[in-house]
């Protein structure tokens, strides 16, 4: 009984993780080259890129995939949507990082290039659809506030990607993609 579980369970897994490839690379020299390996920042260095190649595997109709950065420990200067209740299925809460064009058509994989700032965030510095407005009922722009630069340790990321269908609301497929940041003295 516990091995058909069992079975059953990674069959489940499997046929999940079958909707989306995801694949992340690593720079730390300005997209000069490129690695799989996490990313390392040492002698005061705060920032890096994440690029995100993706590749829709389903035979649903797909109308548009979708991304995003995470991290759930903590605030960090390039995210620009501040803290909100969205992450995973739990709705956990976590500050997110958007990209200008967050959006790409399923059919054409064109990868997701994020440059992650985890240096000192000054005050005044605008997010976007970070405060909710009672009176617009709506999330509006709103300053964020400033913050110190990431000290040395570990502190990790997700890169989410989100396949959406025809019927409004429909996640064809979702991939939480994590990697962790060393950052050295």
């Amino acid at each position: 009984m516990k091995l058909a579980v069992m079975i059953a369970t990674l069959f489940t897994a499997c046929a999940l993780f079958a909707q989306m490839n995801v694949a992340l690379t690593f720079s730390t020299d300005g997209g000069k080259t490129w690695s799989e390996d996490f990313p390392v920042l040492a002698g005061g260095k705060r920032e890096f890129l994440v690029k995100a190649s993706w590749k829709v595997l389903s035979e649903k109709p797909s109308k548009i995939v979708t991304t995003r950065l995470a991290c759930r420990e903590r605030d960090f200067a390039s995210a620009n949507f501040g803290r909100r209740n969205e992450y995973g299925k739990e709705k956990q809460g976590a500050w997110y990082q958007s990209l200008s064009k967050y959006w790409a058509n399923p059919a054409s994989p064109t990868p997701f290039v994020y440059r992650v700032d985890l240096g000192e965030r000054k005050a005044g510095v605008m997010g976007m659809q970070n405060e909710w407005s009672r009176e617009k009922k709506k999330f509006v722009n709103a300053p964020l506030p400033p913050l110190k630069a990431f000290g040395p340790g570990t502190c990790r990321f997700s890169v989410v990607i989100t396949c959406w269908g025809k019927t409004p609301g429909e996640r064809v497929a979702e991939v939480y993609q994590d990697f962790d940041v060393i950052l050295q003295k």
